[in-house]
């Protein structure tokens, strides 16, 4: 994955992850898949929180993976490539304060 182009997005928004049309794809060896989504998953746990859903998405398909599933990880990787000097940055001069926002009551 060192020379794949980087990605924009953790997950194409065209490519459908359902399991329906799996006759289209072939099956691909779960350990490799596996790897990957652990991989994944522990960096959106430790610090990138932007692949999140990314990773809970392809974590669904564990179990039976298919060639877009594993193209779909690998996508997520090609994102951190892009976006691994992206990080969240503290000004220790200023306040430190912590804002969040939820709709839920």
């Amino acid at each position: 994955m060192e020379a794949a182009h980087g990605a924009a997005t953790p997950l194409d928004d065209k490519v459908k992850l359902d399991i329906a049309e799996e006759e289209e794809d072939g099956e691909i060896d779960p350990t490799h898949y596996h790897t990957i989504i652990g991989s994944l998953m522990y960096i959106a746990l430790a610090t990138r929180w932007d692949i999140t859903y990314a990773v809970a998405a392809l974590n669904q398909y564990n179990s039976r993976p298919f060639a877009r599933h594993l193209t779909a990880a690998q996508r997520v990787v090609r994102y951190l490539k892009v976006m691994k000097d992206y990080r969240p940055r503290y000004n220790a001069a200023g306040p430190n304060t912590l804002i969040g926002y939820t709709d839920s009551e």
